[in-house]
């Protein structure tokens, strides 16, 4: 009774703060057509420029763009806090455009406070970047198109904890240093702990290779997710290099300059992705640093009809290490998996993969012999290599994919495809494929999609939350004899505790209980010595907590 009287205690001191917040809260208007000298920024009489009304905007306060073009550059002026965030946001769905035409600024937006939230206005034709973060946290970009900008989010100095949720960045400039989203510390700078979901980065007309899409800088960048991403007819779609990097959901395609995926140093984890038309679909340029532990993990991709290559492994050198589970390369028109070196073969661990290629006698290159689907089907690469004891091939692609048409495929599985089924149930295998839809855990299909898993229709972004966060899974078998599998994702680092207790609350016995970094992982569960009955687990990590039953069968 204490227990709850505290409880109710709490939640009416969390009211009262909100509460308080709330009243202090206030919005402000801006639009085109308002007075600075006149207006007092309310709806009826708003302020004519963003530039003046920022300055009257506090933590907690939402400022308003009416519909209209702003010529001017927005700066930030002062910091959120972390319950009372500064807003600025276009108005009950009003196109404001903040339009860089004929200014003296080359840049939109400079933002170098943190706690802010920018949504759903545009930013356009400015010289060189739309929106430049500076040295601060804790800021969301939400739902923003911009577009014919030189860079479209560049992120520089110290930033952690960001957002980026829901942008369009498009046709922008398709030369060098073209990009749509760039994060590059400073020698001793880094930026860190990063969400990037649902977001385009696309030019339909005029790009060439040095023009990129996503690009992460090479050192001091760190626990960055890709959610849901797209990018496509730039030079290079996601160049990435950094620590703890994931790519989940993502797709690259037409970047016929450069590369799809275009990965670099260490800690890279694709998972999910896709793939195709591409002048190559992956290329990890391993840049020549030895046992720097480089390593890049792919796992239930796609890749499909690469101009050069579908993966290309460059500069291998000892401590370089690829990983590849449960992918398909399929449909390139040179080699399928090239290795450039002979360190590269060495450095490479594999499995439960689908070769295809239409140069069938370059489905696998290395700088020595080469392998024919006839050679892998065979065992030769196996025994060269020790890897992919249990890979496949295909000689028709058309009897993989839905539809192989090359510039827009269905990548989607064909009905008695020999992908369904023959993936292998790894630790971190994903729980949802590329469309969002539940995988068959128990016998998880080879490549982004799985057969038949669902069709969706529309993912809230309650769902798109819940991805991108822990997670705790229905375990498997269930009900069981013995022994099951509990599998769980780890969003973040954080403490993590797993215990098993019976219908009356009493603990049976602790998984897990230690650190562990952002991914996916099992445990498993040995029931030997319990009667049967119903039990419940239960996962704790950080501040998230959840608990499902499990039933023991005798």
């Amino acid at each position: 009774m204490k227990h709850n009287s505290l409880n109710s205690v709490i939640i009416i001191l969390c009211c009262l703060i909100f509460y308080s917040f709330s009243l202090l809260a206030k919005e402000f208007y801006v639009s085109p057509t308002g007075s600075n000298s006149t207006g007092n920024g309310n709806i009826g009489t708003p302020w004519q420029t963003i530039a003046f009304a920022i300055d009257s905007v506090y933590p907690g306060d939402i400022l308003y763009l009416r519909e209209g073009t702003y010529n001017e550059q927005l700066v930030s002026v002062r910091n959120g806090t972390s319950d009372a965030y500064i807003t600025i946001s276009s108005y009950n769905n009003e196109v404001a455009d903040i339009d860089g035409s004929g200014g003296v600024f080359n840049n939109g937006i400079i933002i170098d406070h943190s706690y802010l939230k920018l949504v759903g206005f545009t930013v356009s034709t400015w010289n060189h970047t739309a929106i430049w973060l500076r040295d601060c946290q804790f800021v969301e970009l939400l739902k923003l198109k911009i577009t014919d900008v030189r860079g479209g989010i560049d992120l520089t100095g110290t930033i952690h904890d960001f957002v980026i949720d829901s942008c369009i960045i498009y046709d922008y400039y398709g030369g060098a240093g073209g990009h749509g989203f760039d994060a590059t510390p400073g020698e001793t700078e880094s930026i860190y702990n990063g969400l990037i979901k649902n977001c385009k980065a696309y030019i339909t007309t005029g790009a060439f290779d040095n023009c990129d899409g996503f690009a992460l800088g090479h050192d001091g960048v760190s626990n960055i997710q890709f959610y849901n991403c797209e990018t496509f007819g730039v030079g290079d779609g996601f160049d990435i290099s950094g620590s703890k990097i994931i790519l989940d959901r993502c797709s690259a395609h037409g970047c016929t300059y450069g590369g799809g995926y275009k990965l670099w140093r260490d800690s890279i984890t694709v998972i999910n992705s896709i793939g195709y038309d591409n002048r190559t679909n992956l290329e990890l340029d391993f840049d020549g640093s030895t046992n720097k532990g480089v390593k890049a993990r792919l796992i239930n991709c796609t890749f499909w009809g690469a101009g050069n290559s579908n993966i290309a492994i460059e500069e291998a050198t000892l401590g370089s290490k690829l990983e590849m589970f449960n992918c398909i390369l399929s449909g390139s028109n040179n080699t399928g998996l090239t290795f450039d070196n002979s360190i590269s073969v060495s450095c490479y661990t594999g499995d439960n993969n689908i070769f295809h290629g239409y140069n069938p006698a370059r489905v696998v290159s290395t700088s020595g012999p080469d392998f024919s689907l006839t050679q892998i089907q065979n065992g030769e690469w196996t025994t060269l290599s020790g890897q992919d004891a249990h890979s496949q091939v295909v000689f028709d692609a058309s009897a993989l994919f839905t539809d192989t048409l090359l510039t827009n495929p269905n990548l989607h599985l064909k009905e008695g495809a020999l992908a369904i089924n023959n993936g292998t149930n790894l630790p971190d295998a994903p729980l949802f494929d590329f469309d969002n839809c539940p995988r068959n855990i128990s016998q998880i299909d080879i490549g982004a999609h799985e057969f038949g898993a669902c069709v969706p229709s529309g993912i809230s972004d309650d769902d798109l939350e819940n991805r991108n966060s822990n997670q705790l899974s229905q375990n498997f078998p269930n009900p069981f004899n013995q022994i099951t599998s509990i599998k769980f994702r780890i969003s973040g680092t954080n403490r993590v505790i797993l215990k098993i207790y019976d219908v009356l609350g009493r603990e049976i016995m602790t998984l897990m209980n230690k650190e562990l970094n952002d991914g996916y992982y099992e445990a498993e569960f040995d029931a030997t010595g319990l009667q049967g009955d119903v039990y419940f687990y239960s996962l704790q990590a950080g501040c998230f907590t959840d608990t499902k039953k499990l039933l023991l069968v005798r």
